[in-house]
């Protein structure tokens, strides 16, 4: 997403002989990242997190060695941002296959969840199994447990 504008057919390869309900519900997964501004407020919370570690490295990098190391809070922000921002973006995810549905619900698809969980599903067997999310610094949570998460609502 950038600009408010969705880009999505970079992201899988063959997407363009996905059957139409695979399209409809990835692209509307990607409009509602856009609606829910979830790039935006990413880009937010990585700004606040690399601030407060910083500061704090500052902090603590002062009182111990009398003096702040550059190159070491360059790699705690870093870490930090890596540990901290997969678990937002993994809650942006489920909150854009739930917006999904309901965008799908609005025009006119009689099964949104299932068009939803087809397109998850099709997303899995298209993907290289280092693709399917779900591990600690993952930015996706595990499409088994998204398509799940789909069924159940």
């Amino acid at each position: 997403i950038e600009n408010r504008k969705v880009h999505i057919f970079g992201f899988f390869e063959g997407l363009h002989r996905a059957p139409d309900e695979v399209v409809k519900a990835i692209v509307a997964h990607e409009i509602a990242h856009v609606i829910h501004e979830h790039s935006t407020k990413m880009r937010e919370k990585s700004y606040w997190v690399e601030k407060l570690t910083k500061i704090t490295g500052t902090v603590v990098g002062t009182l111990i060695t009398g003096h702040p190391d550059n190159a070491t809070l360059e790699q705690a922000s870093s870490w930090t941002n890596m540990a901290i921002l997969p678990r937002y973006s993994q809650e942006f995810e489920l909150e854009a296959d739930a917006t999904a549905v309901q965008l799908l619900k609005k025009i006119g698809i009689s099964q949104p969840e299932k068009s939803m969980r087809s397109a998850l599903e099709w997303i899995k067997a298209n993907s290289s199994s280092e693709e399917l999310g779900g591990g600690f610094f993952s930015s996706h949570p595990a499409l088994a447990d998204r398509i799940k998460r789909v069924s159940d609502d």
